[in-house]
């Protein structure tokens, strides 16, 4: 999960972890990089802020991960709803997009349902 601020970023952690799921915590998409590079396991989704700081954006973090992990789900959460790549990555259905601000049990509906996890 990549958030570069912090509060969001850990309420979404703690909503996920009471549910069960293993959480990776990354400020940005350079440490979110570095977790892809390093976890030996599999990394079932990339949930990401869509516009961060300092480094690449959401969609371009995505991109870099699928290139190592393709099957990976991907999960954009954003407050610019408009942005245009955005808007295509969702039409492809390659993706799902939360706006934010979310609540946790949207949060929960939307994560199970890329997983494909029965609510």
């Amino acid at each position: 999960m990549v958030d570069d601020d912090d509060a969001v970023r850990e309420l979404m952690a703690i909503v996920l972890e009471s549910d069960g799921f293993n959480v990776l915590r990354a400020r940005h998409s350079k440490e979110a990089l570095l977790f892809n590079e390093e976890f030996p396991g599999t990394l079932h989704l990339l949930l990401t802020d869509f516009s961060m700081k300092p480094y690449q954006n959401g969609f371009e973090l995505a991109q870099q991960v699928r290139a190592s992990r393709p099957e990976i789900k991907v999960v954009y959460a954003s407050g610019y709803v408009e942005h245009e790549i955005l808007q295509d990555e969702i039409v492809s259905e390659a993706s799902a997009f939360m706006a934010k601000p979310f609540s946790p049990s949207s949060l929960l509906e939307c994560i199970h349902k890329s997983l494909g996890i029965a609510a």
